[in-house]
């Protein structure tokens, strides 16, 4: 496994720092996706004695970041990134989403009627049916 991460935004960017100790600039493979960043490396193991301890990792690491928010593939196809002291750094351009235009409250929306009701003066019997066409019959 790669080394910890760090994700953060930055206004319109998002940061991502991966640890990586002791891997060379050029051993280091990058995968954008939208919603996540997969770091793949090497790193390389001493070949000229055996250890009395080792706890540092060797061999090959794949990590998989997921990201908070999706990024812009398209912006991020040539990501702003540097290898500082054993901490890769990443900027990546976020998806910018269509600004939704909310309606005016002095206005209705297009397309919407205003309907209003007044309510009646004095409530009266409902208007009765004439005899001819009443659904009751009497006998």
């Amino acid at each position: 496994m790669a080394g910890r991460c760090n994700v953060y935004l930055e206004e319109d960017t998002m940061v991502v720092e991966v640890e990586l100790p002791g891997v060379a600039a050029n051993d280091v493979r990058l995968t954008l996706l939208e919603r996540h960043i997969e770091v793949q490396g090497h790193w390389a193991q001493r070949e000229s004695s055996p250890y009395a301890r080792c706890e540092r990792p060797t061999g090959d690491f794949r990590r998989s970041i997921p990201l908070p928010r999706p990024i812009d593939l398209e912006a991020s196809l040539e990501p702003d990134f540097n290898f500082d002291l054993g901490v890769l750094r990443i900027r990546l351009a976020l998806r910018k989403w269509p600004q939704r235009q909310r309606p005016s409250r002095s206005a209705p929306p297009v397309g919407l009627r205003v309907l209003r009701y007044q309510a009646p003066e004095a409530l009266s019997a409902p208007p009765s049916l004439p005899e001819s066409k009443s659904p009751i019959k009497t006998l």
